[in-house]
């Protein structure tokens, strides 16, 4: 979590509020996510420029993380331009994280059969600043091994 605030720290000129995550943490719940599954995700990101031009998400880190309700609340105050004040320990323990290729292709194999989020950015430069941002989606493994997440929709711009 402390990269994708350092993202929008940086996106958003440096200085974004905090906000305090409301719905309570349930280990519990978020226990099955933890486990070592049979299932993968495979997917690409990528946001298509003005001008026509795709740029990929290529050397950026791909984060999965539960789909439930509180992670659910992280997404929500993104999307606010805001940074999540929860306890990161919950984020590292239940996140999995790996990067883009060239091509803006990831994959996340031996997951659990649960929902998921995935969530990256995709970011370029025109003169001084940046542009582009971050992308988000839920892939369901409850019912499949394979699921598939192809993010060219950003949830927040830069």
């Amino acid at each position: 979590m402390k990269k994708i605030a350092l993202v929008l720290s940086l996106s958003l000129g440096g200085c974004i509020a905090t906000v305090p995550v409301t719905k309570q943490f349930d280990a519990e719940l978020h226990k099955p996510y933890e486990a070592t599954g049979n299932a993968s995700i495979t997917g690409q990101a990528f946001l298509k420029q003005n001008g026509g031009s795709v740029v990929t998400c290529a050397g950026e880190d791909v984060f999965l993380i539960p789909d439930t309700e509180y992670f659910k609340e992280f997404i929500s105050i993104i999307k606010l331009r805001k940074k999540p004040g929860a306890e990161g320990k919950n984020f590292k323990q239940y996140s999995r994280v790996t990067t883009c290729d060239a091509q803006g292709n990831f994959s996340f194999e031996n997951l659990p059969n649960q929902a998921w989020i995935v969530l990256t950015q995709v970011k370029w430069r025109v003169s001084r600043l940046s542009e582009g941002g971050i992308l988000s989606t839920e892939v369901d493994l409850t019912n499949t091994l394979k699921g598939k997440a192809i993010m060219s929709k950003s949830i927040l711009n830069y």
